[in-house]
């Protein structure tokens, strides 16, 4: 991801397998991202749209939640927890 911050504070991040910049507000500590994935699967490649929220929840402890969705059916959610590591 390649991430860049707007004067109004949102974000928008560009990354080789996403179509066109992922989107979205940031509020204090969350941030939510809505864009289109190029997911490969059994050598054919499938367009599918991410609502994307990740919540700071301290210095060091992030969640990410997402839901996945074609034609605006639910194919998918995850949730993934990322901690940095102390000092």
């Amino acid at each position: 991801w390649t991430l860049t911050r707007a004067a109004d504070s949102s974000s928008q991040g560009t990354a080789p397998d996403v179509t066109g910049p992922a989107t979205g507000p940031a509020r204090r500590n969350v941030l939510r991202w809505n864009y289109t994935l190029q997911l490969p699967v059994d050598g054919k490649t499938y367009e599918v749209q991410f609502d994307d929220w990740m919540v700071l929840v301290d210095e060091r402890t992030m969640i990410n939640r997402a839901r996945v969705t074609k034609f605006g059916f639910e194919v998918g959610q995850v949730t993934l927890f990322f901690r940095r590591p102390a000092p």
